[in-house]
């Protein structure tokens, strides 16, 4: 015998009857399309905690051997900012810097007080000779000086040009000669004779 059962509005064929006073099944048809995801549902109680697991092994790397990345991740938070300390005694005297660049020029600053007349300087060096200064004026008469000894006796001068005829002379008078006038005669004769040449007799 055979019977037509709807399903799902949908007339199917050779679907065998199933006797219900035989059984309590019911006839499940084809598989159905996937249904869309249902809502999340409530939590659930917690578990029961486990056993304690085995000690694990000792690490073989240490902190200091963690890239930077590992390290940032083992960092803990930020901790809160502590109170103020106190102010702790001066430290020692840091070495000598070194040389900075050489600033700009300033502005000029005003002009201060006149400072104290300094002490006189070492005498400077000779300077170069200045050019010939103009002909001064005349100076007063100097006082007399004392004689001077007598020099030596110069050279025989040229003759000089024969002078012009004198006056007539008044008569004189008869005059003696005396040794002393006889002697200086003879020494101006001398005097006036010229000298001979090396040789020449």
């Amino acid at each position: 015998m055979t019977e037509i059962k709807v399903l799902n509005n949908t007339i199917l064929d050779d679907i065998p009857v199933i006797d219900v006073s035989m059984s309590n099944a019911i006839y499940r048809g084809p598989k159905g399309d996937k249904g869309d995801k249902g809502d999340q549902g409530i939590q659930g109680p917690p578990g029961e905690v486990g056993p304690q697991g085995p000690k694990g092994e000792d690490g073989s790397i240490k902190f200091e051997e963690l890239t930077n990345e590992q390290k940032e991740q083992l960092r803990g938070p930020q901790g809160i900012q502590g109170e103020k300390g106190e102010k702790g005694d001066i430290g020692p005297q840091g070495p000598q810097g070194i040389q900075g660049v050489q600033g700009e020029q300033g502005p000029q600053g005003i002009q201060g007080p006149k400072g104290d007349k300094g002490d006189t300087g070492l005498q400077g060096p000779q300077g170069i000779q200045g050019p010939q200064g103009a002909q001064g004026e005349q100076g007063p008469q100097g006082i007399q000086g004392e004689k001077g000894e007598t020099g030596l006796r110069g050279e025989q001068g040229p003759a000089g040009p024969q002078g012009e005829k004198g006056d007539k002379g008044d008569p004189g008078n008869d005059y003696v000669l005396t040794d002393d006038d006889k002697t200086a005669i003879a020494r101006m004769a001398i005097e006036l004779m010229p000298v001979a040449e090396e040789g020449t007799y």
